[in-house]
């Protein structure tokens, strides 16, 4: 399967932005463009900082539960390089990013794509599009996703629920639990381990 769909959504975040880089971690190529995911030694305080910001409409404890629905699988870092190489290079898998694009602009995992988790819910127009663009079909009333794509879903991390809220929408749709996995430790966890991340271009 082909990541096409996708193109436009990516051109418009393409910029990598790396700290200061001591080691690849995994290289991989993404609609037609070779990413490099470098690990430093030199981790930016500011940015773990911000993406460990809980939201405006946190209330209450703001914790993001371990497991995001039944049956999907939580995953860490490793798991997620070996997916960027082996499910997103050949085309079967994506990265999506569930956070608002507000929070996206402070930086996301290469070659993610943004499907913010308001975008997937019944009163929006965008559901069937994104379903469609995910590898569903429509079968009468309800869909199928025989060929649809893998993916790991990730938010800003542990203080957030945009990936659990979006995995739990896709179960409830149908996508099945087996072709899902949440990357629980979001940018907070990515960043602070000195992963390169990207940020759109000014």
């Amino acid at each position: 399967m082909k990541h096409a769909a996708f193109g436009a959504l990516f051109a418009i975040f393409s910029g990598i932005t790396a700290q200061a880089d001591t080691s690849a971690v995994a290289s991989f190529v993404f609609n037609g463009q070779r990413l490099t995911i470098h690990q430093s030694t030199e981790v930016s305080a500011a940015k773990v900082l911000q993406f460990a910001a809980l939201p405006a409409s946190c209330a209450g404890a703001c914790v993001a539960p371990m497991t995001a629905a039944r049956g999907v699988r939580t995953v860490g870092e490793l798991d997620v390089l070996e997916f960027l190489k082996f499910s997103v290079e050949p085309g079967t898998g994506l990265m999506i990013d569930a956070r608002p694009q507000d929070q996206r602009r402070l930086g996301f995992v290469p070659s993610s794509i943004n499907i913010p988790v308001a975008t997937l819910t019944t009163a929006t127009p965008y559901r069937t599009q994104i379903l469609e663009a995910l590898g569903g079909r429509r079968t009468g009333a309800g869909w199928d996703f025989a060929n649809a794509y893998e993916l790991i879903v990730y938010d800003t991390g542990p203080g957030t629920s945009d990936a659990a809220e979006l995995l739990s929408e896709l179960v409830a749709v149908g996508y099945p639990a087996s072709k899902l996995m949440f990357y629980r430790g979001g940018m907070q966890t990515w960043a602070g381990l000195g992963l390169s991340f990207a940020e759109p271009q000014s």
